[in-house]
């Protein structure tokens, strides 16, 4: 080993095996980088840049079974293994995830009309929790996004109609209950109505759907498939595919969504 391949190495950090890992990625400067360019508090554009930013993650990392997104964040779940994902090295899970997360962004951004031309950066962060710690750490993300819903409806709604100045200042100190009930008596918005996946976030899943052989390879493909033997048309194939769930639960009453991911009894949920 060259020294400095030495030095490079006693900085790395290695997660160990066995363990379910998650991989938060948070974008950097986005209340600057979104200011002027979409509809607050939500904009269905933005959202749609995020679920590309986690498609890209979860298409490079074939281990990853989860990304839970909300507001600027992502939290992608890795099920424990014997063979972690780049071997768990931090280094290499936090730069490569963000890269692609900034990258899946950037690409859909470019071609979306009406955003303008910028590029967005993450940033990431690798570590393990023990197996009955996974729940528990989507319930508080989920809780966060509940909270960020709620005082960004709130916020908003007071700017537009007085100031940004005047709404953070009525905000400041209030409780969720309080911001929920200015929200129903000034503005005759219930909470309970707004989307489900803007109150608590929405994910990308990897399922496994079934379907004909011809569906899924070229003409040219199946041509040869059929000549190599190799399979019959009509040949019914089980593959794995990214889903996007909008209508997601509430992590506190059914845990089963996340804990089937690292509980192999659980049930698959669809």
């Amino acid at each position: 080993m060259s020294e400095f391949k030495h030095y490079e190495s006693v900085s790395e950090q290695v997660l160990p095996k066995k363990l379910p890992i998650v991989v938060r990625i948070d974008g950097q400067g986005f209340s600057t980088l979104t200011d002027n360019r979409f509809e607050k508090p939500f904009d269905s554009r933005f959202e749609s840049l995020m679920n590309a930013a986690a498609r890209s993650v979860m298409e490079y990392c074939t281990q990853a079974e989860l990304a839970y997104i909300q507001s600027d964040e992502i939290s992608v779940l890795l099920p424990q293994s014997e063979d972690p994902f780049l071997g768990g090295r931090t280094q290499k899970l936090s730069s490569l995830f963000a890269g692609h997360a900034s990258a899946g962004f950037t690409e859909k951004a470019f071609k979306m009309k009406g955003v303008g031309d910028f590029s967005a950066a993450f940033d990431a962060r690798a570590f393990v929790l023990p197996k009955q710690k996974v729940l528990d750490y989507f319930i508080w993300r989920q809780e966060d996004a509940f909270r960020n819903c709620v005082f960004s409806t709130a916020f908003y709604e007071l700017a537009e109609e007085t100031s940004r100045d005047f709404a953070q200042e009525r905000l400041h100190g209030a409780s969720m209950s309080e911001q929920q009930e200015l929200l129903f008596q000034r503005f005759d918005i219930n909470v309970s109505d707004l989307p489900t996946h803007r109150k608590r976030g929405r994910a990308l899943k990897r399922v496994e759907e079934e379907t004909k052989i011809e569906n899924r390879v070229s003409e040219e493909k199946m041509e040869e498939l059929l000549r190599k033997g190799y399979a019959e048309k009509g040949q019914i194939v089980t593959r794995k595919k990214i889903k996007l769930d909008n209508d997601i639960p509430e992590f506190t009453k059914n845990s089963r969504y996340i804990d089937h991911h690292i509980y192999q009894e659980y049930p698959s949920v669809a």
